[in-house]
């Protein structure tokens, strides 16, 4: 009896790990490492039509995930919109969550990710939390922040 408690013990524990590993990094252009948290600043004037942010997603394991994105709109200037682009989806500024997965190949790292800031004039700073994410296992994920300044 003991022995089989230490067997599912091990198992649990081992499965845990499996189940709280991160499989993806972040990247901006310039193979810049972005951490989880980490903010990016992307500054432009009322002269600027759009301001746009660009990532790139890594796959560090050795399977095909499933990748979703969840947008949340921190501090949002009055009457500015952001939309996103990731795989060959484009969505509106009143999508939070894709709807599907995209597959993003193990060990590949997909540079579709791209997110405009229109701002209609209205000079004020934004913040836009990006949280990316497995479908099957949304507990394995990566996020940052993109900090839009218009002077």
């Amino acid at each position: 009896m003991k022995q089989n408690l230490v067997i599912v013990i091990a198992i649990c524990i081992l499965f845990g790990f499996e189940a709280s590993s991160q499989s993806f990094t972040l990247g901006a252009p310039g193979n810049i490492v972005i951490n989880n948290g980490d903010t990016i600043t992307v500054a432009g004037t009322t002269n600027d039509f759009d301001l746009f942010g660009h990532l790139g997603l890594t796959n560090y394991s050795s399977s095909v995930k499933s990748v979703m994105i969840l947008k949340e709109e921190l501090s949002l200037v009055p009457f500015c919109d952001v939309t996103f682009q990731f795989g060959i989806w484009m969505y509106p500024p009143m999508v939070y969550t894709t709807p599907q997965g995209f597959d993003v190949a193990a060990g590949a790292t997909d540079s579709s990710f791209h997110t405009a800031y229109t701002h209609y004039g209205n000079a004020g700073t934004s913040y836009v939390k990006y949280t990316f994410f497995d479908e099957n296992n949304p507990l394995d994920k990566a996020w940052m922040v993109f900090k839009f300044e218009i002077t």
